[in-house]
Formats: structure tokens, C-alpha cells, sequence
């Protein structure tokens, strides 16, 4: 392979969408190149055709999509290229690596299964043996701990970083020329995304293929990438060298883009509160264990081990570790949704262990609950008034008290008024966001429970949900328990942290003392993995 010549090449590549009796422009005048041994890091927010312009590349638009422009694959124009070819294309010489590998992944068939079933559609002449011979080498490439565990395994049989694990060694199992990586450590805790992103660079050098990188995060651009286009409502803003753009970006969105990402100790010095020994707390947990009942043939799990938590008014505590480390079981436990096994629990000095129907529902009352997924969480076929609504109307409110309140909330998250009788579809990712945090502020409660509240979403809108979170908390002073595997945001919004691993707490204390001073090597090694917006200190790293 000639290094010196492109693998792929855009020159002004537009997409557009057939709505309502119109074309509806997503992208426009896109033009880049990429050499083999190459990462080219395509940001943007939600909606601003970062996606749209690489699945393209591949003809993989929905229907009503169309795409004009040039893409020359080695001097080969993929542009209106009939379908057979595109076919031939994909997974051989460009292959996709997907945000969510759970439904990127066929969940009636084993990873070896789909493995292989890539492999002989490109290669004829492969036996299933063969087949089998290459995918558990492909699953021994990308550090799966058991190789030949993974191949009989179905994809819900793995852990997240695992099935993105697997899907890479589907992505990679023809040696393609060029990798499109779309958001794929989005859903990760850092750790295992460190883990992905050092496993993606070894590829990317072992293979001398080029790489697409589709990502919002800037840290995850400033460890991988080599060059970058910044993209704003469907138009290339800036382009350039990853370390030029970050040391000297020249468009304000891009400055903005930078300016928004929360940085790990670059929030404020919060002190150290000190509790009088009467002071109750909101959320008060002793000796807490939580097992997962046996069901069939699964034994039962002690999911969470002799927890110990306090957390007071106006406090917010951080709770953090890997995926699989208890901590959204703790969340699920306070707000009742989990039987607890021993210890004690209780929110606002009620307790919840062995509690009446009607005692859990009256405590509820004092709880709010934002969840991470702010689409599946709200009823589609309701309008977000009437999922405000819900937490009033099951309280017992009357209509039109019903009807200020959610005024109110709307106000209090910044959305207009009018919103009120838009459906979740109708809003964005952050907008949606909004009406969870207003709905779970219904009942102004004493304690609210946040699971990963802003994973899913962008560096900017993430910055301004976070901004809008810690304004109320300020003006209401509720207790918050902040569920997370973004230390950079728990150093921004919490007072203290309590660190998980395997059911346990390990380590908790002030912010301070746990992110600056960690006293525990798992600690360390969380700190450690978080990717870092700077490419010069990401790269020494």
C-alpha cells in the first residue's frame, strides 16, 4: 500500500433528507483525506452531521437520504456506485465500528457465529473451521480475557466493554483499509475506554489501516486522533492537526466546543463541612447488603457488600467505579426498587427495609430520580406536561395547581412554557434532560438520585445541564446522590466521593483528598485512565 496516497477522500460531500415534501440539508461541502496509518477525528454536536457524512461514505443512509459530492476510495468513486459494490465494500475494505454494540450485535447469534458469517461472505473458499480459527485469533488480538468463552458466547452474555471488544474484532476481521469508529466509547467507564482506545491505536499501527473517529469527546480526540474537522449545523468549521487545533483554535465554535469540556482538577476548592453531631442526614445507609435473588440455574449475587453512606442537605456525593461495581444498584435501592437483603437504609429518617407498600410510596415522595436516558425514560405518547404532571397527579394534586406547578418546573429548567404540549421526539437530547430533572423536582425533594445523567450527551449541552444542576441544587439545597463514571463531572458538581469496586466501597471521602491524594490503587488507576483534552499530555501519558 502506497502510505503516501489517501485511502478515502471527500470532496465536497453533501447529504440531504426528503422531509415533508422537501430536501432538508445535513451536510454540506465536506471535504477530507486520510492516509493509511492516519485518525482522523470528525466532532460536532448532536445534529451536526458528523454521522450522516461518514455513513455515506458506505451508502448507508436511511431512504429518504441522498448523497452528492465525490468519495474516492484509492481513486475508486463510491458516489452512485450500485449496490453489489457497496456490498463488496463493506466490512472488506471500510468497516464500521458502532456506538452500541448491543444492537450493533445479533442477539439470537453467538459472537463466533456473526465472526465467522463476516469472513465467509467475504471469502468464499472459508471453511466454518477456518472461519472458527481466525475469529478466536481476532478475539485473542483485542485482549479478550477468553477467547474461546467469547466465540460460544451471545452478545448480553458479555460485559459493555467486551461486546465492543467483540465487535471490533468483527470490524477488523477483514483487514479493512479504513475503520469508521462511531462514538465507541461513548457508554464506557474510563478504564475500559482507556483499555479500547489503547487497543484501537495497536490496530490502527499493526494494520496501517486508516481510522474515522465520530466523537464528541474531546479527551478520547486528543489521545487517538492525528488530525481533525470540527462540524457546525451540517458545515466544516475547522480542520486541521489535532495538537494545532486544540493549542490554537480559530472558529468560536470550536472555542466554545473546548471550553465546555469539564476538565479533572480544574473545578472550584469546595471545603470541608463540619457536621454537628445532631445534624441528621438525608440518605443514611449502614452495613447494607443487596443480593440478586437465584433465578433458575444463576445462582444468587451479592451485588452490593456492607455499604456505608451519609449524605446531608445540600450535599452532593459522587459515586463512582467500573461498570458492574454496585453502584446503580445502591441508586435503585433507595428509591425502593430493589429488595434489600441486611443493614440499614433510610431517607429522611424513614427506614426501607422491610417497609409497607404505602410507607415506600409516602418516601418516594421525598425522592427525585433522574435517569441517564432521558428518551426511554419519558412516555413517547405523552407530551412532557403530562410526564411533569405524572409525579403531581399520582400525589393527589388538583388540576390547576397541577398546571402552575408545571409552569414552574418548566421556568426552573429553562425551557419555554409552550414546550409543555411538545412530545419527547419533538426535543433534543439536553432539552429532554431538562424535562427529567423537572420531573424528578416535581414534589421538591429532599433527595435526588442522578444515574448518569449526562453520559449521553454532548460536550456543550452537557455543560449547560451540569451548570443548570448545580444552580438548583444551590437555590433548593436537596440532598444528591450523583451516580457517574465521568470524574471530570463529579470533580465539577460534587462535595464528597465514595468509590466502588466489586459491591464495595473502598474509599470515601472529600473531593479534594480523593481525586488530589487517593489512598487506594484502584482509586489511582481510575484517576488514571481518564482521558485528558490536551494531545501533548495525553500522547506523553
Amino acid at each position: 500500500m502506497d502510505n503516501s496516497k489517501p485511502i478515502i477522500e471527500a470532496s465536497e460531500l453533501s447529504v440531504d433528507f426528503w422531509v415533508d415534501g422537501e430536501w432538508v440539508m445535513a451536510a454540506s461541502g465536506v471535504n477530507f483525506s486520510v492516509k493509511p496509518g492516519d485518525v482522523l477525528a470528525i466532532v460536532g454536536e448532536s445534529g451536526s452531521g458528523k454521522s450522516t457524512s461518514a455513513m455515506s461514505l458506505l451508502g448507508l443512509l436511511p431512504v429518504n437520504g441522498r448523497a452528492s459530492g465525490s468519495v474516492k476510495l484509492q481513486g475508486e468513486e463510491l458516489i452512485g456506485a450500485d449496490k453489489k459494490r457497496l456490498r463488496e465494500i463493506r466490512g472488506k475494505e471500510i468497516a464500521v465500528i458502532f456506538q452500541e454494540p448491543m444492537t450493533a450485535l445479533n442477539p439470537v447469534y453467538t459472537v463466533g457465529f456473526q465472526i465467522v458469517e463476516a469472513l465467509q461472505v467475504h471469502f468464499k473458499s472459508m471453511t466454518k473451521a477456518q472461519g472458527k480459527v481466525r475469529a478466536l485469533e481476532l478475539l485473542k488480538m483485542v485482549e479478550l480475557p477468553d477467547p474461546e468463552k467469547a466465540f460460544n458466547s451471545y452478545p448480553h452474555e458479555l460485559s459493555g466493554g467486551q461486546r465492543q471488544r467483540a465487535m471490533i474484532a468483527q470490524s477488523i476481521s477483514c483487514d479493512p483499509q479504513l475503520l469508521i469508529a462511531d462514538e465507541p466509547t461513548t457508554a464506557l467507564d474510563v478504564t475500559v475506554q482507556a483499555e479500547i482506545l489503547n487497543l484501537m491505536r495497536d490496530l490502527n499501527k499493526r494494520l496501517n489501516s486508516a481510522v474515522i473517529l465520530i466523537t464528541h469527546d474531546m479527551g478520547v480526540v486528543a489521545e487517538l486522533s492525528d488530525f481533525m474537522i470540527v462540524m457546525k449545523d451540517g458545515v466544516v468549521v475547522e480542520t486541521g492537526a489535532t495538537f494545532d487545533v486544540f493549542k490554537t483554535p480559530k472558529h468560536q465554535y470550536t472555542k466554545d466546543l473546548l471550553a465546555a469540556v469539564p476538565k479533572l482538577g480544574a473545578a472550584e476548592t469546595k471545603p470541608v463541612i463540619e457536621r454537628k453531631a445532631t445534624e441528621q442526614p438525608v440518605l443514611r445507609m449502614r452495613g447494607l447488603n443487596i443480593e440478586y435473588p437465584k433465578r433458575g440455574k444463576v445462582p444468587a449475587f451479592l451485588a452490593v457488600k456492607d455499604a456505608e453512606l451519609d449524605i446531608y442537605p445540600g450535599e452532593v456525593l459522587g459515586l463512582v467505579g467500573e461498570s458492574g461495581s454496585g453502584k446503580t444498584t445502591i441508586g435503585r435501592a433507595v428509591v425502593g426498587l430493589l429488595p434489600i437483603k441486611s443493614g440499614e437504609l433510610s431517607v429522611d429518617g424513614q427506614a426501607m427495609v422491610g417497609v409497607s407498600r404505602q410507607q415506600l410510596i409516602d418516601v418516594r415522595r421525598n425522592i427525585g430520580i433522574v435517569f441517564q436516558d432521558p428518551g426511554s425514560s419519558l412516555n413517547p405518547r405523552w407530551p412532557i406536561g403530562q410526564s411533569i404532571a405524572e409525579p403531581l397527579l399520582l400525589a393527589g394534586w388538583d388540576s390547576p395547581t397541577r398546571t402552575n406547578r408545571v409552569s414552574e418546573l418548566l421556568d426552573l429548567v429553562e425551557l419555554p412554557r409552550s414546550y409543555r404540549n411538545r412530545y419527547p421526539h419533538e426535543l433534543s437530547g439536553g432539552q429532554r434532560q431538562r424535562v427529567g430533572i423537572a420531573r424528578a423536582l416535581a414534589l421538591s425533594p429532599k433527595l435526588l438520585v442522578a444515574d448518569e445523567p449526562t453520559s449521553a450527551l454532548d460536550v456543550s449541552v452537557q455543560a449547560r445541564v451540569l451548570e443548570l444542576l448545580q444552580e438548583i441544587q444551590k437555590e433548593q439545597q436537596f440532598a444528591t446522590l450523583f451516580i457517574s463514571h465521568d470524574l471530570a463531572v463529579v470533580d465539577l458538581l460534587s462535595d464528597r466521593i465514595a468509590v466502588m469496586r466489586l459491591g464495595e466501597i473502598v474509599e470515601q471521602g472529600h473531593k479534594e483528598q480523593i481525586l488530589r491524594n487517593p489512598q487506594v490503587d484502584y482509586t489511582k488507576r481510575l484517576i488514571g485512565a481518564v482521558p485528558i483534552p490536551d494531545p501533548s499530555h495525553s500522547r506523553s501519558r
